[in-house]
């Protein structure tokens, strides 16, 4: 990948191609005690998601994955599927309505109807997943393994729009929601819409 493909690249995932190279405020971390970003390929770590990113990009020569939607791209897997959920509510092809399963208690939407009966296990009210760590119970084994990444320092998913790393998925849509001004909560008293629950 030449100097204009990268520089092209890391503006279409959000970064501007002038922070990619220079240091922000923030202190240069040299120290791997503090590196939340590892590359899963290579073994690699990193103080910054930039960094992590170009890393990527030019090492392993990652092209990203693309929204059909809007057209943005995103280096990781995980990043692009996170931010597919801000599409969840626009209206879908014809032909993909029938891979489209909401759940009747809650709303959300599921590409198959495994996942929707998997999805239904939370509302049933039993947790019987525990975190040796916190005490934390979880509704199913997949959403404990999720919840264990609070507890280390690895922040694997990484924001299209700033490129600040979560250690969830859960947190990487919830800040995603916050860059689109999608506010979910309304309050019952007056009626004010905000971006998070309290």
């Amino acid at each position: 990948m030449d100097e204009q493909e990268r520089q092209d690249f890391i503006r279409k995932i959000g970064i501007s191609a002038s922070d990619s190279d220079e240091t922000d405020d923030e202190e240069e971390i040299d120290d791997p005690e503090h590196h939340k970003y590892n590359c899963k390929k290579c073994q690699m770590s990193f103080a910054k998601g930039k960094e992590y990113l170009k890393h990527i990009t030019e090492q392993h020569k990652e092209k990203g994955h693309s929204c059909s939607i809007c057209n943005r791209h995103f280096a990781l897997k995980a990043t692009y599927n996170a931010h597919l959920v801000i599409h969840r509510e626009q209206l879908p092809d014809p032909a993909v309505q029938k891979y489209i399963h909401p759940c009747e208690i809650c709303g959300r939407i599921f590409n198959s109807i495994g996942n929707l009966e998997r999805h239904k296990i939370i509302h049933t009210g039993v947790k019987s997943h525990c975190c040796d760590k916190c005490s934390k119970s979880f509704a199913r084994k997949d959403m404990l393994k999720e919840h264990l990444r609070v507890h280390d320092d690895n922040r694997d998913y990484l924001c299209a729009e700033c490129g600040k790393g979560m250690k969830t998925k859960h947190a990487l849509r919830h800040h995603m929601k916050l860059h689109k001004g999608i506010k979910e909560y309304e309050c019952k008293e007056c009626n004010r819409k905000f971006a998070q629950k309290v």
